[in-house]
């Protein structure tokens, strides 16, 4: 198939759609976070090159179309099955939007997903690996640490491991554009510790209520080099982050007297690519979500309960164990018990 590359639907990009008065195309738009949005709309092109290719109206589709978009899905583009279902409720929405009928709610989209999911789950999920301590320690003696942006990654890094934070709450979109980051006045920095205070995230969208973390001080152990709090200091002090203003982004460096940068998540993704390779970890392996994935996977190994690691990373659901992993011994003790019973039936 010829692929072509379409802009946005016109939902969000052009001036009226779907009988929208313009008025409340901004109201409409807000329904999404950012990133939801940009997702949403990647998967529209996808899904409007399709159609323009296969002489499909898009926003009128048989049940039958949608299984070809999803055939076509399996042998092109998709290697998981949640990422397929992610690409089939995009088009769900686009229809909700434009009041045509949700087609892909048929028995027959039904079962094709059910197909897609049986035959994805041969295929090995490579899932981003977790950094340990002993990666932070590698990635530490490739920075520059007495560098501005040394400091400022290298607060990120553990920040974002012993808090285990999303990339959306470590770093800004753009320079424009803050997004859902920390900022300077989201941070009680003392002495002995250290709390984040978490405005917006995934999982509350709507600044309902706010995730408070702590921070430890680690400085007096063998491992002060992972200490976050000497760390954060250090930070503070090289980037002159006390006379900032409160609203900076907190993983910000010094340009000049009085003018600081963000660290965007494109700019960090590729400095820390840089240092995996430095490192001698393979850069296709790790990422920024490695420092989350990284913090719930030594937490668990540490015998931290699951519920304890959900409530620092602020996950609502049990995707946790995707990272954290089950351990073996959650139910040995009743396999102890049964074990005894036998033996005492004897």
């Amino acid at each position: 198939m010829r692929w072509v590359l379409l802009p946005p639907p016109p939902c969000f990009s052009g001036a009226v759609s779907f009988g929208l008065p313009t008025e409340l195309l901004p109201l409409v738009r807000a329904a999404f976070a950012a990133a939801t949005l940009r997702s949403l709309e990647s998967k529209w092109r996808t899904w409007l090159a399709f159609c323009s290719e296969a002489k499909i109206k898009a926003l009128k589709p048989t049940p039958t179309q949608i299984c070809q978009f999803i055939n076509f899905l399996m042998h092109h583009r998709l290697s998981r099955q949640s990422n397929l279902q992610a690409y089939i409720s995009s088009i769900a929405t686009l229809l909700r939007l434009s009041d045509s009928p949700v087609t892909i709610d048929s028995g027959l989209v039904r079962l094709a997903l059910r197909g897609a999911k049986r035959l994805l789950a041969a295929i090995p999920v490579r899932r981003k690996a977790a950094l340990g301590p002993s990666h932070l320690l590698r990635l530490r003696r490739c920075l520059q640490l007495q560098t501005g942006l040394g400091a400022a990654l290298w607060s990120l890094i553990l920040a974002g491991w012993w808090a285990m934070l999303r990339a959306a709450n470590l770093c800004s979109l753009s320079q424009a554009n803050v997004g859902t980051a920390v900022l300077i006045s989201d941070l009680r920095l003392g002495l002995k510790e250290a709390w984040i205070s978490v405005r917006l995230s995934k999982t509350n969208q709507f600044g309902e209520r706010r995730h408070v973390v702590l921070l430890p001080c680690i400085c007096k152990s063998a491992t002060a080099p992972l200490c976050p709090l000497c760390a954060l200091h250090h930070h503070f002090s090289r980037n002159s982050l006390d006379i900032a203003p409160p609203s900076q982004p907190l993983f910000s460096t010094l340009q000049s007297a009085g003018s600081w940068m963000s660290l965007t998540a494109a700019h960090v993704q590729r400095e820390l690519s840089q240092l995996f390779h430095q490192a001698g970890l393979p850069r296709n392996r790790f990422s920024m979500h490695s420092l989350r994935r990284g913090g719930a996977t030594f937490a668990r190994r540490s015998g931290i309960a699951i519920e304890d690691i959900k409530a620092i990373g602020d996950w609502k659901s049990d995707a946790v164990h995707l990272y954290a992993g089950q351990q073996p011994q959650v139910a040995s003790w009743a396999v102890c018990r049964i074990g005894a019973a036998v033996q005492a039936a004897f």
